[in-house]
């Protein structure tokens, strides 16, 4: 069967082919047009071949004939007074691709990639609490885990933990120093971690410089291995599994935490900085400013500080070797245990710094993906080039994102007082909000509605957990990636408009259609009642393979958020428009029953990969 995918690479070929058939070179290009009226693809091929001075009748008929040949009979091509060459596709493959839906139980996908990619995404600092700008990384992250893995990639899910930066030295520092109760009573540890332990440090290391000093001192003894080294790890693992719970709780599925002091002591930044010596990327500096440094080479003239004059290497040096051992680059030898069982069934592992206890270990991947906030772009697309500099067979891919702030109404609900529209987070301060709250007062507030829509709905509390859950993730996903994200929570739990909640309604309908009427019968055939209306929603499910493509080449699940909305308002303007309960013609009404199981199969499969749960009811 032909999917929007494959039409699109068979078409593009046949213009290819086409045109070294007739001996003419042009770099043309194939999209999708805005103006539906212009067919479902369009090439500029004699657009550009008239600019260049090539503008021949003959030559454009002869195109077209090789194009026809070599595209077949699914799509008509025309050509369109402006020079472009429009391709449309024939109602019998709508046919085709409706009933090979039916029978297969959904998109026929496939495998876009079978190669092997790792992402790694969350990598909260194990002090705190996950907050909503935590929540952008993770949700991001797993979107486009979904995805691959939907298109067929071999991919591993990472969370590094940062055991020894400073902001592990502070939470020690309130519990050694400040006098901070290991037992807090009534409070998820991480919460109280991040809300009591974290803030009060850092207000009492605005005014206390013995006190700075001795965090400089429990710094260089995590880094080091030292002492405090066993109290540090225990304090870690009990944030850390309160952070799981609520990443978990989020949707998200990690394969692996790999741990900052297993990477330092296990001499992973010592065989990056031999492999950048052997391939001449670093020298050390003998005058200037940089005198005595291990400094990273620039093409650009511009050097890059790895290793400083005291010999205590950046955190850049650290990021490095970490790459390099993801892409295989370094040798591996951690050892690997189970960590935890996740709610998915699946065992998450550990690094170990000793001999392995699961059968399982880290395979290195043929390209990485990085999930980061916007500020840390420019040292991370240092790191991607260096890694090209390395073995340009390796590719480490950068998706950068903007901050989250929440709007006033949102966080005067949750408890604080704030000037302006936004408000923008910061954890030193102590102003955000943690992902437990936000996730506990969407399910309360939608409960609610849905007690007041749906009262004798089978299970409230459950269906209130999933809109909940579909809220944060769509209201996370649908926005641009480079932008400011505003969270506000009751549009965010709209059932109408652009939010999470009416995609899940919107298939929710959907099912309903489809118990109260039956599953459509036989093959279908639909040329004869193919609408405007129905003709849209098959074309848009057509391109569920071609969108998915789009998403992991670009790094851009928001694409896919958006495509899942214009699928719901096609689907309600479909419904709106056609009668199905009521139509009284047999033919048509299974026809447009087989449409509805159609975008039944396919908006949950879309759902999935969003992470947006599927509901029954709403």
């Amino acid at each position: 069967m032909v999917t929007f995918l494959r039409l699109y690479n068979d078409i593009s070929k046949a213009i290819a082919d086409s045109l070294k058939d007739l001996g003419v070179t042009v770099d043309f290009s194939l999209f999708q047009p805005s103006d539906d009226g212009h067919g479902d693809l369009s090439t500029n091929v004699y657009f550009l071949l008239s600019k260049s001075g090539n503008r021949d009748e003959a030559l454009a008929e002869n195109l077209i004939k090789e194009i026809k040949q070599r595209a077949g009979p699914i799509v008509s091509v025309e050509r369109h007074s402006s020079g472009y060459i429009n391709f449309r596709l024939n109602p019998s493959a709508l046919d085709e691709f409706l009933n090979t839906v039916i029978r297969e139980a959904g998109f026929p996908m496939e495998p876009i990639s079978r190669q092997r990619v790792t992402i790694e995404h969350t990598a909260v600092n194990p002090n705190k609490a996950l907050h909503v700008g935590h929540a952008r990384n993770l949700v991001l992250g797993d979107v486009m885990y979904r995805s691959l893995k939907r298109g067929g990639w071999d991919v591993e899910v990472l969370n590094y933990i940062d055991d020894t930066g400073v902001q592990i030295a502070d939470i020690i520092l309130g519990f050694k120093e400040l006098g901070f109760s290991l037992d807090p009573a009534g409070k998820k540890f991480d919460h109280y971690c991040g809300d009591d332990v974290y803030v009060g440090v850092n207000r009492a290391l605005e005014s206390d410089e013995g006190l700075r000093g001795k965090r400089s001192l429990i710094l260089r003894e995590l880094e080091d291995g030292g002492p405090i080294s066993s109290f540090a790890a225990q304090l870690v693992k009990r944030i850390l599994d309160e952070e799981l719970k609520t990443s978990w709780a989020l949707g998200a599925h990690y394969d692996l935490l790999n741990w900052e002091s297993h990477f330092l002591l296990g001499g992973y930044w010592r065989d990056m900085f031999d492999l950048l010596l052997e391939k001449g990327l670093i020298v050390k500096e003998t005058s200037g400013k940089y005198q005595g440094c291990w400094v990273l080479t620039g093409d650009n003239g511009e050097n890059k500080v790895l290793v400083r004059s005291d010999g205590t290497a950046v955190y850049t040096a650290k990021d490095l070797a970490y790459a390099g051992w993801k892409l295989g680059l370094l040798n591996d030898h951690m050892g690997y245990d189970v960590y935890a069982r996740q709610p998915d069934g699946t065992n998450l592992l550990t690094t170990t710094l000793g001999a392995s206890s699961a059968n399982a270990g880290f395979r290195a991947a043929d390209e990485t993906i990085i999930v980061i906030g916007q500020e840390q772009r420019p040292i991370q697309e240092m790191i991607a080039h260096t890694i090209e500099r390395i073995d340009k067979r390796k590719r480490y891919r950068i998706l950068a994102y903007g901050a989250v702030a929440l709007s006033n109404d949102t966080a005067t609900r949750m408890g604080f007082k704030v000037e302006g529209s936004i408000a923008h987070m910061s954890g030193r301060s102590g102003l955000y909000i943690n992902v437990d709250d936000l996730l506990s007062l969407l399910e309360k507030t939608a409960l609610e509605e849905v007690e007041n829509r749906n009262p004798s709905a089978i299970d409230k509390p459950e269906i209130a957990r999933g809109v909940a859950l579909g809220a944060i993730r769509y209201s996370i996903l649908r926005q641009d990636l480079d932008k400011l994200m505003v969270l506000d929570m009751e549009s965010a739990l709209r059932l109408d408009g652009d939010t999470g909640p009416y995609i899940q309604y919107t298939l929710a309908r959907a099912k309903k259609i489809l118990r109260k009427v039956g599953e459509p019968a036989g093959a279908v055939y639909i040329e004869h009642v193919l609408s405007v209306e129905e003709r849209n929603l098959l074309i848009l499910l057509f391109k569920y393979d071609y969108v998915l493509k789009d998403v992991i080449d670009n790094l851009t699940p928001n694409k896919l958020a958006i495509y899942a909305r214009k699928l719901a308002v096609s689907f309600n303007t479909f419904y709106e428009r056609r009668r199905i309960l009521g139509e009284p013609d047999a033919q048509t009404r299974n026809s447009r029953l087989a449409i509805v199981k159609a975008y039944e199969l396919i908006m949950g499969d879309i759902l999935g990969v969003l992470g947006l749960p599927v509901l029954e009811e709403m």
